[in-house]
């Protein structure tokens, strides 16, 4: 009961904009109430393999190279894809980029390296992590 009246008092400060734009802004709010609302119960990730792995066909040029055609099923990409590994990442290193990527938008670093030679990662300045905060769908906290 207590646990319900926690979550009914932050749900009210967040449809007040008291809690979320001041601490976290208007955007994970955004992300918390509406988009995860209306997108939970329609999310299939085997939909979203498949636009990932077909948008790297078309976009990355080692993806490009080896698979011709786009993939249409999950047996097929099961049949298709071969495991990408470190060693094929570092010998093709050029290939991974994305042609149009800017410098200024991106970090580059590698991983520790604990596991023997580091792998050297791009990744771009405009990312976050979100926290779950109050999870909608369960109403934990």
């Amino acid at each position: 009961m207590l646990r319900k009246i926690k979550i009914n008092i932050l749900l009210l400060g967040c449809r007040l904009n008291v809690f979320y734009p001041q601490v976290l802004g208007f955007g994970y709010w955004y992300y918390k109430n509406v988009h995860i609302k209306n997108n939970f119960k329609t999310y299939n990730s085997t939909d979203k393999v498949l636009e990932v792995v077909n948008e790297a066909i078309k976009k990355v040029p080692y993806y490009k190279n080896k698979y011709s055609t786009a993939i249409q099923s999950i047996n097929h990409f099961e049949d298709t894809v071969d495991f990408t590994d470190k060693a094929e990442v570092m010998a093709h290193w050029d290939d991974f980029i994305l042609p149009k990527t800017k410098a200024s938008s991106v970090v580059k670093g590698t991983t520790g390296g604990t596991s023997g030679k580091p792998l050297k990662l791009v990744i771009p300045k405009k990312r976050y992590v979100l926290n779950c905060v109050l999870c909608i769908r369960c109403g934990k906290m």
